[in-house]
């Protein structure tokens, strides 16, 4: 299982938004893959004003990892590749990003969160 918010921030201050996105599913038990879902989430992150600074995703050290770990790279390249994509951002944990990240509505809010 991903780790959660708090123990992200217990590693690093910042972190790349694929993984923040991940963190907080796996808090509410809910799955990641959903690439619309994480696209909300980014615009949510935007429109709360958090700061966020693009971010190149390094694949070749997930390429080298678990299965985990590849598709996360995948996710993160294939937001990185869409055209209008929401892409991959650098994101500080600060008390007020996470409070927003949490915010986020969850998956059964989805046609609402847009």
């Amino acid at each position: 299982m991903a780790p959660g918010l708090d123990e992200l921030r217990r590693r690093a201050l910042f972190h790349n938004s694929v993984d923040v996105w991940i963190a907080a599913r796996a808090e509410r038990g809910e799955g990641w893959e959903d690439a619309g879902g994480y696209g909300r989430f980014v615009r949510h992150l935007e429109g709360c004003g958090i700061p966020l600074r693009p971010y190149r995703l390094c694949v070749s050290d997930a390429e080298s990892g678990d299965a985990e770990e590849r598709r996360k790279a995948a996710f993160g390249k294939a937001a990185s590749a869409a055209e209008g994509g929401p892409g991959v951002h650098a994101v500080r944990l600060s008390d007020p990003a996470v409070a927003a990240i949490r915010r986020f509505p969850g998956q059964d809010a989805r046609a609402t969160s847009s």
